[in-house]
């Protein structure tokens, strides 16, 4: 009698850890746009050019001139309706990474990396605020375009032997370029190297303080006191490509950073391996007052996330998340769509 009490006791609490297991999970992901769009990579949230609402301006990792905008109405997220903003004649190949500087202008900033055999590409690292005006993005001054990258010429305006983690950061950064560059040509020996590599970056503005811009990288990692962080770089201004302080996040299973954006008193950001085939991907947050130069931080896990996330925005209280696809060849449209899936903040599981 008593075993026979206890399983109808269990019964009950499994059914409800079920329940709450489904409950806690994400609705089927959508498609998101139509090609030219595969590989959404990148998703910042502006006002629409043409009202008051809001939109997302969203940038694919296969277009180098263009962006493209979809309208939020009503709590909801209108994929189909795909908008493409011309950057005139400027392109930016490898877009990684979108912020919002004010209710006029935007970062974009390619991703700075390398392709898949370690060739390193100028347009890769290039970056320029822009406005969006009407059915364009206008360029605000000239498009940048960074050297090649080494510790020397990012951090340049520090003095690097007086701060032991950036010194650990310079030697990290600056070894995987080494290595990068000895993988040429050799596509397997490029994906083990993990080279630098940018795919977010966050503004953070205070009405009585000037704008603070961070890029978070998905790699390389950099190890302290035996742990891996990911590492976020406080950017000198927004004429050149050089930063003076970084933050450094512990992400457990060794990821990186794959996508920043801001809301309210919150960074939020997506985690996921350095690694294209890793399926660790995951959503969390950290407090804008944590976010310092040489802090050492460990944001709160909020949940798991689909592989291949890369995108990231919050309307009112809704995360949107971005799923990267595959373009292939094009020749029949995308390969695989881009999709994408929501939640109601805070999106614990």
């Amino acid at each position: 009698m008593d075993t026979l009490r206890s399983l109808l006791m269990v019964i009950p609490l499994i059914s409800c850890a079920s329940y709450l297991l489904i409950a806690s999970a994400f609705a089927k992901p959508g498609e998101f746009g139509r090609y030219p769009v595969c590989e959404p990579s990148a998703v910042a949230k502006i006002t629409c050019p043409d009202s008051e609402g809001s939109c997302l301006l969203v940038g694919d990792n296969e277009s180098d001139g263009t962006l493209f905008l979809y309208p939020v109405k009503s709590g909801k997220l209108d994929s189909v309706a795909q908008v493409e903003l011309g950057l005139g004649k400027l392109e930016i190949d490898d877009i990684e990474a979108i912020a919002k500087l004010d209710e006029h202008r935007v970062l974009i900033m390619g991703s700075h990396s390398r392709n898949k055999e370690c060739e390193t590409k100028k347009k890769r690292r290039r970056f320029v605020q822009a406005r969006v005006m009407g059915n364009k993005l206008e360029p605000i001054g000239q498009i940048i375009e960074s050297p090649e990258i080494n510790a020397m010429d990012l951090f340049g305006e520090v003095d690097l032997a007086s701060n032991e983690k950036l010194t650990i950061l310079g030697h990290a950064i600056d070894d995987a370029e080494a290595k990068a560059n000895q993988a040429k040509g050799d596509e397997t020996a490029c994906n083990r190297v993990n080279a630098f590599n940018v795919e977010g970056v966050v503004a953070i503005s205070e009405s009585a303080s000037p704008l603070e811009v961070w890029i978070g990288l998905r790699s390389p990692l950099v190890r302290i006191d035996s742990e891996n962080y990911a590492v976020l770089l406080r950017m000198v201004s927004l004429n050149k490509y050089r930063f003076d302080g970084a933050a450094f996040l512990r992400i457990e299973e060794g990821r990186g950073i794959r996508e920043l954006t801001m809301d309210k008193n919150w960074i939020w950001g997506i985690a996921g391996g350095p690694e294209d085939d890793k399926d660790n991907f995951g959503l969390w947050r950290i407090h804008r007052d944590a976010l310092k130069p040489n802090a050492t931080l460990r944001p709160e896990i909020i949940r798991s996330l689909p592989a291949s996330s890369e995108g990231l925005a919050i309307v009112e209280e809704t995360a949107y998340v971005l799923i990267d696809g595959n373009r292939g060849d094009g020749s029949k449209g995308c390969k695989v769509s881009g999709q994408y899936v929501q939640c109601n903040l805070p999106c614990k599981e």
